[in-house]
């Protein structure tokens, strides 16, 4: 007989288990006494222990038996906290927990590895060890294929019928903008944004025109606006815009300025180009209306030009007024002067007498009058024929010449010097020169001389010259006579002077110059072509004179431009000749005493001295302007003709 089943014990709070009722006695083998009360379900999570079970007459011997349960997920993953194995009572049943698996559907815990194994459920008892075993079922796949019409290849994706598509592969194509996937081949629909699929899909892809930004640095004063463009469009050129005072050079693609842009030019992306300018230079011409030369000048265009930033021209008897904008003079420049294009501008100039303050000499008469007041300046308006006039020695030894007399190119002609008494020690037109003798040229002028005794100097323009002979033409006989019972006799005789202690430059001598006489007593004689006697500069001349000495003395000394040089010589030629002098002859000094200086100094003659030169080099123009360095501003040294008698002149 069955005892009754035992009472129910009480389900105990979440996580407690109510006391077990008393185990009924067992009965005897055949009978089972009543089965306990079963407690209450605790909270899901904590299991109240069983109610002891009454006996129910199976084998005693599973009493207390325990056995493991192991799960294997077959490729998934147990639950976060889930044990892979537990440990249960013999008979017991287990809560199974759903493991998970990526695009797989759990289908059930089976007792071997295929569905013909037995499906174990939450009312399987446990009865032995075992490993359950996760059986899986794949979720159905399907295939995207991508039309991208004209775009780069999209091969086809695969998804699972779970998938929420939220994104899409994007292709690319030149000049376009990639517009979307649609489903249709007509591009009508677009894909929705979380797409799911029942099916294979084919998706079409849409182009949108691409446009792109041309951007211009002006690298100026000015900017220019970004051009939006579509893709492809091509251009000739871009506009560069004004800058005031530049040339536009081109557009560039580099900031450095390297890279010329060449067009026609296509634009396929976003693009920036720079602007290269070059500054405008214009020429500032100077047109002096006869004054001294300027050259032009290279401005920038935009610059302010200063006043002293030209130089004033000169220009000779004027005085520079201003500039002026037109060849009429009336548009004065006012500075400073902007340039913004090619300008000549025009000197004015007013009339100034450099000769004011002189005595001006048109004839004869007013000539002489030099005389009269030695330290004055004197100058020439016109050539002056003396006619053979008898002209007094203007000074003598203690009233030297300190003036300036300015002969402006003009010749006196045709007079004698009368020396008056023959003891005067100093003979010339200018007894001593101490001032300025410029620009006059004397010929056929006449000087016959004699002397006795002592020291004696003789010129045919001075006696003695201690200041500046400069830019004089003389062309005259000079005759020195020399007394034959002269003892101690010393005599310096020249064309120009008979001793040099000043400077005489750029000057032409080319008349005779004789000595005769002096048979006793000592005797020197010293004769030039310039001087006899030279401590000073005699720079730049030409002489051709002829020199001639007929006494039979030892001490006669002829040079072709001085008997004897104690100074400086420089850039001088004689052409003529130097004969009868017993001492010694030359083409340049006789004699050379203390400390003299020689400089390119030549000769064609038929005595020593100098650098021998030939025809052609008298006749070049080059051997006086380079050579010698002679200015062609107070030299004519064109049309030069040596063997008929055309050698340079004085302008």
């Amino acid at each position: 007989m069955q005892g009754e089943k035992g009472d129910k014990g009480d389900q105990g709070e979440q996580g407690l288990q109510g006391e077990k009722g008393d185990k009924g006695d067992r009965g005897e083998q055949g009978l089972q006494g009543e089965k306990g009360d079963k407690g209450d379900q605790g909270e899901q999570g904590f299991q109240g222990e069983k109610g002891d079970k009454g006996d129910d007459g199976r084998d005693a011997a599973h009493y207390g038996e325990t056995h493991t349960v192991s799960f294997n997920v077959n490729g998934g993953t147990m639950p976060e906290g889930a044990e892979t194995s537990v440990t249960v009572n013999y008979g017991d049943t287990l809560d199974l927990v759903i493991p998970e698996r990526e695009h797989y559907i759990f289908t059930g815990w089976y007792t071997g590895v295929t569905v013909n194994d037995g499906k174990f459920t939450v009312i399987t008892p446990v009865t032995k060890d075992i490993t359950l075993v996760a059986i899986w079922q794949a979720e159905i796949t399907y295939q995207i294929t991508y039309v991208t019409n004209g775009g780069g290849y999209v091969a086809p994706t695969t998804h699972f019928d779970s998938d929420v598509i939220t994104e899409l592969p994007v292709t690319e194509k030149y000049d376009f903008v990639f517009g979307g996937w649609y489903v249709d081949e007509a591009l009508t629909t677009p894909v929705s944004s979380n797409l799911s699929l029942t099916d294979d899909m084919v998706l079409y892809a849409k182009w949108l025109d691409a446009y792109y930004t041309v951007k211009f640095v002006t690298n100026a004063d000015h900017e220019l606006d970004n051009l939006s463009v579509k893709a492809g469009t091509s251009f000739d050129g871009f506009v560069s815009g004004e800058y005031a005072h530049h040339n536009f050079v081109g557009w560039y693609v580099d900031e450095a300025l390297t890279e010329k842009l060449t067009f026609p030019v296509e634009v396929h992306s976003d693009i920036t180009v720079y602007a290269k300018w070059e500054d405008i230079y214009y020429t500032l011409s100077f047109n002096t209306n006869g004054g001294s030369y300027l050259s032009s000048k290279t401005v920038k265009s935009g610059s302010s030009v200063l006043s002293t930033q030209i130089t004033a021209p000169t220009k000779t008897n004027y005085a520079f007024v201003g500039w002026y904008k037109d060849e009429g003079l009336s548009q004065y420049v006012s500075f400073p002067f902007e340039v913004t294009g090619n300008v000549t501008f025009y000197a004015k100039w007013r009339y100034v007498d450099p000769y004011a303050d002189y005595v001006k000499i048109y004839d004869s008469v007013q000539f002489q009058q030099i005389s009269s007041d030695l330290g004055g300046k004197y100058v020439l308006m016109n050539d002056i024929d003396m006619e053979g006039a008898s002209v007094m020695q203007f000074g003598n030894a203690d009233k030297p010449f300190t003036g300036t007399l300015d002969g402006q190119g003009y010749t006196v002609t045709d007079f004698e010097v009368n020396m008056g008494a023959t003891t005067n020690q100093y003979q010339g037109l200018f007894a001593q020169n101490n001032g300025s003798i410029l620009n006059i040229k004397f010929t056929k002028v006449t000087r016959k001389g004699t002397y006795s005794s002592g020291t004696s100097y003789f010129g045919i323009l001075a006696a003695v010259n201690n200041g500046t002979i400069s830019g004089v033409l003389v062309n005259g006989t000079i005759n020195v006579n020399v007394g034959n019972n002269v003892a101690d006799y010393y005599m310096y005789c020249g064309e120009i002077c008979g001793v040099n202690n000043g400077t005489i430059s750029d000057c032409v001598t080319s008349g005779e110059v004789k000595t005769n006489g002096g048979y006793s007593g000592y005797i020197s004689k010293y004769a030039g072509g310039v001087c006899g006697d030279n401590k000073g500069k005699i720079i730049n001349c030409y002489c051709s004179s002829v020199l001639t000495d007929s006494t039979s003395g030892s001490y006669m000394y002829g040079g072709g431009i001085c008997a004897r040089n104690y100074g400086i010589i420089e850039s001088a030629v004689f052409t003529g000749t130097v004969s009868g002098f017993t001492k010694h002859s030359s083409a340049i000094s006789a004699l050379q005493s203390g400390s003299y200086s020689e400089t390119k100094c030549y000769s064609y003659s038929n005595v020593p001295g100098g650098t021998s030169v030939t025809v052609s080099y008298l006749n070049d123009y080059g051997f006086y302007a380079v050579t010698l360095g002679w200015s062609t501003s107070v030299w004519n040294l064109y049309n030069l003709d040596f063997l008929s008698g055309k050698y340079p002149t004085l302008r």
